[in-house]
Protein backbone atom coordinates (compact mmCIF):
# COMPACT_ATOMS: atom_id res chain seq x y z
CA UNK A 1 0.00 0.00 0.00
CA UNK A 2 2.75 2.39 0.88
CA UNK A 3 4.31 2.00 -2.65
CA UNK A 4 1.21 3.14 -4.22
CA UNK A 5 1.17 6.15 -1.79
CA UNK A 6 4.77 6.62 -3.04
CA UNK A 7 4.03 5.97 -6.44
CA UNK A 8 0.61 8.19 -6.32
CA UNK A 9 2.83 11.19 -4.62
CA UNK A 10 5.65 11.34 -6.94
CA UNK A 11 3.22 10.94 -9.92
CA UNK A 12 1.95 13.64 -8.89
CA UNK A 13 5.25 15.69 -7.77
CA UNK A 14 6.79 15.15 -11.37
CA UNK A 15 3.25 15.91 -13.00
CA UNK A 16 3.52 19.63 -11.16
CA UNK A 17 7.21 20.10 -11.46
CA UNK A 18 6.98 19.65 -15.26
CA UNK A 19 3.59 21.64 -15.74
CA UNK A 20 5.32 24.14 -13.77
CA UNK A 21 7.83 23.68 -16.27
CA UNK A 22 5.51 23.93 -19.27
CA UNK A 23 4.29 27.04 -17.95
CA UNK A 24 7.23 28.60 -17.42
CA UNK A 25 8.19 27.88 -20.98
CA UNK A 26 5.38 29.73 -22.32
CA UNK A 27 5.62 32.57 -20.21
CA UNK A 28 8.90 32.77 -21.52
CA UNK A 29 8.14 32.63 -24.77
CA UNK A 30 5.30 35.16 -24.58
CA UNK A 31 7.77 37.03 -23.49
CA UNK A 32 10.18 37.18 -26.20
CA UNK A 33 6.88 37.64 -28.81
CA UNK A 34 6.14 40.63 -26.53
CA UNK A 35 9.46 42.13 -26.69
CA UNK A 36 9.98 41.15 -30.80
CA UNK A 37 6.43 43.24 -31.26
CA UNK A 38 7.80 46.32 -29.25
CA UNK A 39 11.44 46.30 -31.11
CA UNK A 40 9.43 46.05 -34.27
CA UNK A 41 6.84 48.90 -33.30
CA UNK A 42 10.32 51.00 -32.19
CA UNK A 43 12.06 50.15 -35.62
CA UNK A 44 8.26 51.62 -37.32
CA UNK A 45 8.65 55.01 -35.41
CA UNK A 46 12.49 55.03 -36.28
CA UNK A 47 11.63 54.27 -40.22
CA UNK A 48 8.69 56.84 -40.05
CA UNK A 49 10.83 59.75 -38.34
CA UNK A 50 13.40 58.97 -40.69
CA UNK A 51 11.73 59.29 -43.82
CA UNK A 52 9.32 62.84 -42.16
CA UNK A 53 9.51 65.10 -45.13
CA UNK A 54 7.42 68.51 -44.30
CA UNK A 55 8.70 71.36 -46.84
CA UNK A 56 7.72 74.01 -43.90
CA UNK A 57 10.37 72.47 -41.87
CA UNK A 58 12.79 72.81 -44.22
CA UNK A 59 12.28 76.28 -45.48
CA UNK A 60 11.72 77.18 -41.53
CA UNK A 61 15.26 75.77 -41.28
CA UNK A 62 16.69 77.98 -43.95
CA UNK A 63 15.44 80.96 -42.77
CA UNK A 64 17.07 80.01 -39.64
CA UNK A 65 20.80 79.29 -41.65
CA UNK A 66 20.09 82.60 -43.72
CA UNK A 67 18.96 84.90 -41.13
CA UNK A 68 21.79 84.02 -38.92
CA UNK A 69 24.40 84.47 -41.67
CA UNK A 70 22.89 87.36 -42.47
CA UNK A 71 22.66 89.15 -38.72
CA UNK A 72 26.19 87.63 -37.56
CA UNK A 73 28.00 87.15 -40.92
CA UNK A 74 26.95 89.86 -43.37
CA UNK A 75 25.35 93.14 -41.14
CA UNK A 76 28.63 93.81 -39.57
CA UNK A 77 30.70 93.95 -42.87
CA UNK A 78 27.77 95.89 -44.98
CA UNK A 79 28.12 98.17 -41.80
CA UNK A 80 31.77 98.64 -42.18
CA UNK A 81 31.61 99.87 -45.39
CA UNK A 82 29.17 102.53 -44.50
CA UNK A 83 31.95 103.89 -41.59
CA UNK A 84 29.85 102.24 -39.41
CA UNK A 85 31.93 101.45 -36.20
CA UNK A 86 32.05 97.42 -34.85
CA UNK A 87 32.31 97.12 -31.16
CA UNK A 88 33.53 93.71 -29.82
CA UNK A 89 33.25 91.82 -26.86
CA UNK A 90 37.29 90.42 -25.74
CA UNK A 91 37.79 88.42 -22.80
CA UNK A 92 40.54 89.73 -20.80
CA UNK A 93 41.92 88.19 -17.53
CA UNK A 94 42.93 90.88 -14.75
CA UNK A 95 44.29 90.57 -11.23
CA UNK A 96 46.04 87.41 -9.83
CA UNK A 97 49.37 87.27 -8.41
CA UNK A 98 50.96 83.42 -8.65
CA UNK A 99 48.70 81.64 -6.20
CA UNK A 100 47.82 84.40 -3.84
CA UNK A 101 44.91 85.89 -5.76
CA UNK A 102 42.87 84.49 -8.15
CA UNK A 103 42.46 86.34 -11.67
CA UNK A 104 38.83 87.70 -12.78
CA UNK A 105 38.00 87.34 -16.09
CA UNK A 106 36.53 91.37 -17.40
CA UNK A 107 35.41 91.52 -20.56
CA UNK A 108 36.31 94.33 -22.56
CA UNK A 109 34.39 96.08 -25.42
CA UNK A 110 37.18 96.88 -28.41
CA UNK A 111 36.15 99.35 -31.08
CA UNK A 112 37.31 98.02 -34.41
CA UNK A 113 37.03 99.66 -37.82
CA UNK A 114 36.71 98.16 -41.30
CA UNK A 115 35.61 94.73 -42.40
CA UNK A 116 36.33 92.07 -39.54
CA UNK A 117 35.80 88.25 -39.36
CA UNK A 118 35.54 87.21 -35.48
CA UNK A 119 36.41 83.98 -33.87
CA UNK A 120 32.67 84.31 -32.94
CA UNK A 121 31.64 84.37 -36.65
CA UNK A 122 34.21 81.15 -37.41
CA UNK A 123 32.40 79.53 -34.52
CA UNK A 124 28.38 80.43 -35.35
CA UNK A 125 29.13 79.65 -39.38
CA UNK A 126 30.16 76.53 -38.57
CA UNK A 127 27.60 75.40 -36.61
CA UNK A 128 24.68 76.73 -38.53
CA UNK A 129 26.47 75.09 -41.79
CA UNK A 130 26.93 71.82 -40.05
CA UNK A 131 23.55 71.43 -38.87
CA UNK A 132 21.93 72.89 -42.20
CA UNK A 133 24.01 70.62 -44.19
CA UNK A 134 24.13 67.16 -41.59
CA UNK A 135 20.41 67.42 -41.37
CA UNK A 136 20.43 66.99 -45.52
CA UNK A 137 22.76 64.48 -45.49
CA UNK A 138 20.44 62.05 -42.89
CA UNK A 139 17.23 62.25 -45.15
CA UNK A 140 19.05 60.54 -48.12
Amino acid sequence: MTEIVLNLLGSTLLGAVMSIWAQYSKDKSAQREFELKIMSGKAEAYKSAREYNNKGFTWTRRIIALTATFAVILLPKIAAFFGTDVWYPTAMMEGGFWFFTEPKEVITWTKMSGVIITPIDVHIMASVVGLYFGGSITKR
